[in-house]
């Protein structure tokens, strides 16, 4: 059965030496936070083998070892996926043996994976016999077409599971019968992939195979016309302020985040908003609507589908792109006593995206916390807040926050710097839009996790600096929140640190990394492959946001830094406060 999952994958290294914290940076202890685990054999698939009772698998017994002495043990199911809730956070190792009738074990097999708090993790596990003999067995394939279906071609790959030389054969079609059959595999587990095109689609299947010595697996298969309509991703887009049947000219955009010979389509709405992309194969997409005039944001969400699976997405509503922004910092914050220039991000604003500061549109303004009071925000207002603020200004918002929730969910966008326990020394305790939280903790590496969205397009899958994140957002499952995307997560923690989500009809993007900071204090080391600093990838990754949040074009572009940034190991520098 598909599921519409927040998954989010990822990687970090901390170091935890006592002087090199501020003095104002005291590690906080981490809450284990909990999450799901999805268990495939082999994506869900029969597996294909003997039809002898005696290794016949009729249900499956999975068990783990985790973190800090966590386990799973012994839990029975007999189809595939199967998902395991609430599991402690962090590196596990999981088992899945397969039984017979009897109660016997006839294969096993195993695979890790990372639990993410508030997710849900896909873990594939090929069963291995455990008396598989030695020799040769036969494979044997049969079925039937519809009438109505002529193929163009009918193939399948039988790849070794330990690796090795894959054997690749076409399927013989005659009328509407097909069949294959191969009697010299060597014993042993296998990955079967079978493809049946016709000019309307394809029907893919994907099995584990095992082979037994002077045994038949046999495979046969009834495929309907259905099996090659493909998958169908439907639903609708439409503006948060219009009423129903106004909602044409939207431009909704699909894009493959697991297979590389998907080329993105697009379409436009009539009135009703409605978009419908069929022939799809199996895996995950992100759906994008955009407004062409650029009046309204765009807005997006990640799906995952199964074989020749129907699903509808939530209304995906546009909101107003906004077109001033207000910047809320006091003096001496956002890193300004550590040499950060307190116009940094108006800086950026300017140079990178061309607005002007003042009050009206396509400007930007300064506010301060003693403003928040007075300030009526509205729908055309981008509202950042910057990051490593004092305890005033940290206080002044909470006593204000209802008027910033009020915003987001009328349709309003918030940009949320969300670094406390800075040089500013203040420590934020209540919540941004939605009920969202984070945890305090300092590491020297983020992951990127997601290389689609438009800030982190072409990204290296790590980033470097001290205190790289403050924290990781640890509610985001409990939040009051919709569409979530983590771009980003703690290298040990393994918390997002990166997120967009929506709460009513606005936007939010928060992140725990210090990007003002880095503007300024960035390191000049280079990832490996890349000749842009790590100092000029943290910018890129602020202007990014500014840009993406306004609804303005985004880039893909990794400009080179100059060429005095020479890239040189990584070496830690004892910061001081």
């Amino acid at each position: 059965m598909m599921q519409i999952t927040k998954r989010i994958s990822i990687l970090f290294l901390i170091l935890m030496v006592a002087g090199l914290l501020f003095g104002c940076m005291q590690p906080l202890s981490q809450s284990a936070g909990k999450g799901d685990v999805e268990v495939l054999i082999l994506d869900g698939a029969r597996t294909i083998q003997p039809s002898d009772a005696e290794i016949k698998i009729v249900s499956y017994v999975l068990s783990g070892t985790g973190p800090n002495g966590a386990t799973l043990a012994n839990k029975t199911f007999t189809a595939s996926p199967y998902t395991e809730s609430k599991l402690a956070e962090g590196a596990w190792t999981f088992t899945v043996n397969g039984l017979n009738a009897a109660g016997s074990i006839v294969a096993s097999g195993s695979n890790t994976a990372t639990i993410i708090a508030n997710s849900t993790v896909s873990v594939s596990v090929v069963l291995t016999p455990v008396k598989d003999g030695s020799g040769t067995g036969t494979f044997s394939l049969s079925g039937t077409i519809p009438s109505a279906v002529t193929l163009s071609s009918f193939t399948g790959v039988i790849a070794p599971s330990t690796g090795g030389a894959n054997t690749t054969f076409a399927v013989t079609v005659s009328g509407t019968n097909f069949s294959y059959s191969n009697s010299t595999l060597p014993v042993g587990s296998y990955i079967l992939t079978l493809v049946a095109s016709q000019a309307a689609g394809a029907w893919r299947g994907v099995y584990a195979l095992r082979i037994y010595q002077g045994k038949t697996s046999t495979l046969s298969l009834n495929l309907t016309a259905d099996d090659f309509a493909g998958a169908t991703i439907n639903g609708v887009a439409k503006y948060y302020d219009k009423a129903a049947n106004q909602y044409s000219g939207i431009s909704v955009t699909i894009t493959s985040t697991t297979s590389t010979d998907f080329s993105p389509a697009s379409l436009t709405t009539g009135n009703a908003g409605s978009f419908n992309f069929t022939g799809l194969d199996a895996g995950t997409y992100i759906i994008e609507a955009k407004d062409p005039n650029s009046v309204y944001q765009p807005t997006s969400i990640t799906i995952t589908i199964g074989s020749n699976e129907t699903v509808t997405t939530p209304d995906l509503v546009l909101t107003k792109a906004g077109n001033h922004v207000v910047i809320f910092r006091d003096s001496n914050t956002e890193w300004e006593l550590a040499g950060v220039p307190a116009t940094v991000m108006g800086d950026l604003i300017e140079t990178e995206i061309g607005l002007t500061e003042g009050t009206g549109a396509n400007q930007y303004e300064y506010k301060t916390s003693s403003d928040m009071a007075a300030y009526t925000p509205s729908l055309g207002d981008v509202v950042i807040i910057g990051g490593d603020q004092s305890q005033a200004f940290y206080d002044a918002y909470t006593t204000n926050k209802s008027k910033f929730d009020t915003f987001v969910n009328n349709g309003g966008t918030m940009y949320w710097i969300a670094c406390d326990n800075g040089w500013a020394e203040g420590d934020f305790t209540s919540s941004l839009p939605g009920g969202v939280t984070w945890r305090d903790s300092y590491e020297y590496y983020i992951d990127i996790v997601y290389f689609q969205h438009p800030i982190t397009k072409n990204f290296p899958t790590q980033l470097y600096g001290y205190y790289a994140s403050h924290g990781g957002f640890d509610n985001l499952d409990a939040a009051n929140i919709t569409g979530l995307m983590a771009y980003a997560k703690e290298d040990t923690g393994d918390l997002p640190t990166y997120i967009e989500y929506r709460y009513g009809l606005g936007k939010v993007l928060a992140t725990t990394t210090p990007l003002e900071y880095y503007v300024t204090n960035g390191s000049t080391d280079m990832p490996t492959g890349f000749n842009t600093t790590y100092k000029d990838l943290f910018k890129l990754m602020l202007v990014r946001s500014i840009k993406y949040i306004m609804g303005k074009t985004v880039s893909d572009t990794i400009p080179a830094s100059d060429a005095g940034a020479i890239p040189k190991a990584l070496t830690p520098i004892r910061m001081s406060h």
